[in-house]
């Protein structure tokens, strides 16, 4: 993840101790960018991911109001990370 502030750019990585996918890491990358804002700011996210910008732009809102259900009525996976995006 690169956060990116008018000229100030801080590159952020990192990642879980034990198991982890590649779309859990990918949903961490804009967590770990949103929550190092120290207050509230208008931005921008830029994600290479179709994962997590299908799940931003279309899937979320329908979790929710399903209580975190897919539309087949299955769990969300990554739930505990969506919620916090």
């Amino acid at each position: 993840a690169v956060l990116r502030l008018r000229q100030h750019v801080r590159e952020m990585c990192g990642g879980e101790p034990g198991e982890t996918s590649n779309n859990r890491m990918e949903l961490t990358a804009p967590i770990m960018a949103l929550e190092a804002l120290t207050r509230p700011v208008v931005g921008h996210l830029y994600t290479d991911s179709t994962y997590v910008r299908n799940g931003i732009t279309k899937w979320v809102l329908g979790w929710e109001r399903n209580g975190w259900k897919t539309a087949a009525k299955q769990p969300v996976k990554n739930v505990d990370l969506w919620q916090r995006l």
